[in-house]
């Protein structure tokens, strides 16, 4: 936690704030993404097996959150876990970049926090407003 703490303060440096937890978590978590829609789409049957045993271990949250929206998948559980950690490291990251910017302001410091930013508006945003 103590790393967590350091990259929200903005005291680890631009590289590592903005390569290692934007853009390195960035790629991990569209992997997991990718990785859940490929097996998703090729192992229907398999799902339609075990979709008793999925209900029974999700049940509560399927059934008070998202009844007769989303399907019952193992997956839908890993891609929701991923989405609200990226979205936990997105808003760390932009508060970093900010403390960064508080103390010292560079060219690459504002790009940087401009690519978060839009990026952060496009993907948890406008979504919302839809």
């Amino acid at each position: 936690m103590n790393i967590l703490n350091k990259l929200a303060r903005g005291e680890l440096s631009l590289a590592v704030t903005f390569w290692i937890f934007y853009i390195l978590v960035r790629l991990i978590v569209n992997s997991i993404f990718g990785i859940c829609y490929i097996l998703s789409l090729e192992s229907w049957i398999f799902f339609i097996s075990i979709r008793f045993i999925v209900e029974n271990i999700f049940g509560i949250c399927y059934t008070l959150f998202f009844a007769n929206r989303i399907p019952a998948t193992p997956f839908f559980e890993i891609l929701l876990v991923t989405s609200i950690i990226d979205f936990i490291i997105i808003i760390m990251v932009i508060i970093g970049i900010f403390n960064m910017l508080r103390k010292k302001v560079t060219f690459w410091g504002i790009i940087a926090l401009l690519i978060c930013l839009i990026n952060f508006i496009a993907i948890f945003i406008v979504p919302v407003a839809d």
